[in-house]
């Protein structure tokens, strides 16, 4: 799949997911903020908290998933000139990935690669 959205980025719903919890949670701090309520009570300083660890929480599994899906890619179609030209041109999100699958990739667009222990 290399036209529509795909054409653009490689993993759309992934990275539509990271912005959608990035910016809700964003969206959940200009509330406070803007609403009048105690900013460092307990209470709002607990749930902004929690808040936090869960958007880093989902993001961290998401970017997981897409460096995960991007190495199996690249295992699959390597040598494929139709899908190297495809990865030259699309975005890739934001991968973190446990294998260096994909080295040259990662350098041609600033993926951050973590090795596996």
């Amino acid at each position: 799949v290399t036209s529509g959205i795909f054409s653009l980025m490689r993993h759309p719903n992934y990275t539509g997911e990271q912005f959608l919890w990035t910016f809700n949670f964003l969206a959940g701090v200009v509330a406070v903020i803007s609403g009048g309520a105690p900013m460092w009570s307990a209470s709002t300083a607990g749930w902004l908290t929690i808040s936090a660890l869960g958007v880093l929480g989902i993001n961290f599994v998401l970017m997981q998933a897409t460096g995960g899906l991007q190495a199996r890619q690249a295992a699959a179609y390597a040598g494929d000139e139709a899908y190297e030209k495809w990865v030259a041109r699309a975005w890739s999100g934001f991968p973190l990935s446990r294998t260096q699958a994909s080295t040259a990739e990662g350098k041609a667009s600033g993926d951050v690669k973590v090795a596996s222990a």
